[in-house]
């Protein structure tokens, strides 16, 4: 479903669309939300995937660096036409949500233009906190919780669950011409002839997903350090959302290779299975480590270190 910025439902109707047909576990874990929070998550990620379409469903790269130029332009404006950024634009104001957030998504996405192949594992982390470390940000904007431990905990959720999008999407990624599997793990050719059956190019492919879940793994481990710094009443929709996308890990990380033939999801049942691990977890926080953080684990984020959004939050 492709969603526009001049659709005739009003905004709430929208976004809550844009959640349950592009973004279903944000969708599952939202609805434990209160009503308010609800819809400022909704108008979160209606923004965020409206960037993100502008990358992903221009077939022309010239107008779609275009489209993330004039988000830039509206975001620094403080003023747009289009009505994911001018309601964004206003919860980012009521929220006091710094817009160097968003600016830096936008400008993490706008890589994605005319990306080939990403580099190194470093390149890697920092393109995965530019378009979702920036939004675990955000969101501890928009709940009040921006301590530095909280927001190095939202920093680590997202850029493990955009390391867990990454490994699952490789195949999809390749049909569309990029490849974020670092360059140092595999090239072009071998993700070619590996979706051409080779079974020495699988092996090896498979072995670069299986990194990449390893490492998402402990920024899992380390956004969980902090989840219980955030209000009660939001805590366990972001826990089903972890818990959702690191199952996703997990399924991945039994058959690495799956990546290569299908795009695996949770299902219903799996979901389930997910949001009772997160009420235990909410429930009795050392089952599922989910403790206080005693100091973030500071070499997750040396590579970050330079980005100015990040420099700005995280000193």
């Amino acid at each position: 479903m492709r969603l526009r910025a001049d659709v005739s439902t009003n905004h709430s109707e929208w976004q809550s669309l844009a959640m349950s047909h592009r973004g279903k576990t944000f969708a599952f874990a939202a609805a434990f939300f209160p009503a308010s929070i609800r819809l400022n998550f909704e108008t979160l990620y209606t923004f965020c995937r409206y960037v993100d379409d502008c990358a992903d469903e221009c077939c022309d790269t010239e107008q779609a660096s275009m489209l993330l130029e004039n988000i830039k332009r509206d975001l620094e404006r403080k003023s747009s036409s289009l009505t994911p950024v001018t309601n964004f634009l206003q919860l980012a104001e009521e929220c006091n949500i710094p817009l160097e957030l968003p600016l830096e998504l936008v400008r993490g996405v706008k890589k994605d233009i005319f990306l080939e192949q990403i580099g190194s594992e470093q390149e890697l982390l920092r393109y995965c906190y530019q378009v979702a470390g920036t939004v675990g940000l955000m969101v501890c904007f928009m709940l009040g919780v921006t301590d530095q431990d909280t927001a190095a905990a939202a920093i680590d959720l997202g850029i493990a669950m955009q390391l867990t999008n990454i490994a699952r999407d490789v195949k999809e990624d390749f049909i569309s011409g990029r490849i974020y599997l670092p360059a140092d793990l595999v090239n072009r050719q071998l993700i070619g002839a590996a979706l051409e059956q080779d079974d020495q190019a699988r092996a090896a492919i498979a072995e670069a997903v299986r990194h990449i879940i390893v490492m998402s793994k402990a920024y899992y481990e380390s956004s969980d350090r902090g989840m219980c710094r955030l209000p009660a009443s939001t805590r366990l929709g972001i826990l089903a959302a972890s818990r959702g996308y690191g199952k996703i890990g997990q399924m991945i990380l039994a058959r690495p290779d799956r990546c290569l033939q299908e795009r695996v999801s949770t299902g219903p049942l799996v979901k389930t299975g997910c949001l009772l691990h997160a009420v235990a977890s909410f429930i009795f926080p050392a089952y599922g480590r989910v403790e206080e953080l005693p100091g973030h684990r500071q070499e997750l984020h040396e590579c970050l270190r330079g980005i100015a959004s990040f420099d700005a939050v995280c000193p």
